[in-house]
């Protein structure tokens, strides 16, 4: 008589290569997904901040264009319009501005890597309203003057490019901003 023997079940063998298959899939699956959220988290940041540039640079395009008498350079307060082809630094009269006050004038500079306004001539400088991780290349970035000149018969417009890096965690990424801002006459 022959005994039957029953081969059903697994052996320890290919349990073990089973597990080691498991592991490993579950290993590589929690890497990929640890690894999109790092992505994420990074590609949510830099949202933020190009949101913010996006925020200053049209902050600056609604004030030029209420504003008049444009200049760029750095002697304040400038007393007359001129054009420009491009410097760091832009003045201007407020919508609310007082012409013949020349000391009332405001101003938009690229210094330090960072945007920064005054509403005094340049007396001050308070603040800046780029963030902290976003380097603006004063090389590329600055602003142009078009058509600002009396009697010149040409709507003034300004220019504004800002080009940079946006660093976080110490990885740089490149940017580019620009736009053309022309004068509101309202008040002529």
């Amino acid at each position: 008589m022959k005994l039957k023997t029953n081969q059903s079940g697994f052996s320890l063998i290919e349990m073990m290569v089973s597990v080691a298959i498991f592991s490993l899939v579950i290993t590589i699956g929690g890497a990929a997904v640890l690894n999109q959220n790092a992505s994420f988290k990074k590609t949510q940041h830099l949202r933020e901040i190009n949101d913010n540039l996006a925020f200053v640079m049209e902050e600056i395009s609604r004030h030029l264009r209420l504003g008049s008498n444009y200049n760029c350079g750095s002697s304040l307060p400038i007393e007359e319009p001129n054009d420009c082809l491009s410097d760091a630094e832009i003045t201007f009269e407020h919508v609310f501005g007082n012409p013949d006050n020349s000391n009332d004038q405001w101003v938009y500079r690229i210094n330090n890597g960072q945007i920064q306004k005054s509403k005094n001539s340049g007396s001050n400088f308070p603040l800046d309203l780029t963030p902290v991780e976003v380097e603006i290349d004063p090389d590329i970035s600055g602003f142009s003057v078009f058509g600002s000149e009396p009697n010149d018969n040409f709507q003034p417009r300004v220019l504004i490019r800002l080009a940079g890096v946006i660093n976080y965690k110490g990885q740089p990424t490149p940017f580019s901003l620009q736009t053309t801002v022309s004068q509101r006459s309202i008040f002529e």
